[in-house]
């Protein structure tokens, strides 16, 4: 029940840059069957955002490298991914401006888990209602195929036929890298380099 569960699951990037907050908040989603792709700066959110199509953001405002606010504009004109911003910023007026840049919905810091997991899954319902129909990427670029297990770079999963497996994020980084090599020995310290 959980593995299939989990493999329908969203994947959400997570832009917390308070490592014990981002490992709550990334244990308790991944716990209820989500795939969690961190980012501790807005840098590493952008290039995360450029490199797959995530199902939804979660982002903080107050970020090492980049306003929070500037990032949830950047982002949404990158792409249409829903964002809701998890922060606990002071200033009640970043909560409207946020939803003025394009932000989803607001959850101020401390929250209640499940309140948390609430509003994603309304967030996700909403979004998958209004989307379109994605054109399907052409197959030499963006999958990789070796015998029946094909890696699909557009939307960072991995399917053995037509049936998608439930990995985490290291699990894809070294099928990923395994099946781009698949005629070659790679050595541990390699791989290890690679993922």
């Amino acid at each position: 029940m959980v593995a299939s569960a989990r493999r329908e699951a969203a994947t959400i990037v997570l832009v917390e840059d308070d490592t014990a907050v981002a490992k709550t908040m990334a244990d308790a989603l991944d716990s209820s069957g989500y795939h969690v792709w961190h980012a501790a700066t807005g840098g590493e959110a952008r290039a995360s955002l450029s490199r797959s199509k995530p199902d939804l953001i979660v982002l903080d405002l107050m970020l090492p490298d980049v306003d929070g606010l500037v990032l949830c504009s950047g982002l949404k004109q990158m792409a249409p991914t829903p964002i809701v911003i998890c922060s606990a910023t002071p200033q009640k007026r970043d909560a409207i401006l946020g939803l003025k840049l394009g932000a989803d919905d607001f959850i101020a810091k401390p929250f209640d888990i499940y309140e948390l997991e609430a509003r994603l899954a309304a967030v996700l319902r909403r979004s998958r209602a209004t989307r379109a129909p994605e054109p399907p990427a052409p197959p030499s670029e963006q999958q990789t195929h070796v015998g029946n297990l094909t890696i699909d770079r557009a939307r960072r999963r991995v399917l053995v036929g037509a049936e998608p497996l439930g990995l985490t994020p290291t699990e894809y980084r070294l099928m990923s890298t395994l099946a781009e090599r698949a005629d070659e020995v790679i050595m541990r310290k390699d791989l290890a380099l690679k993922v």
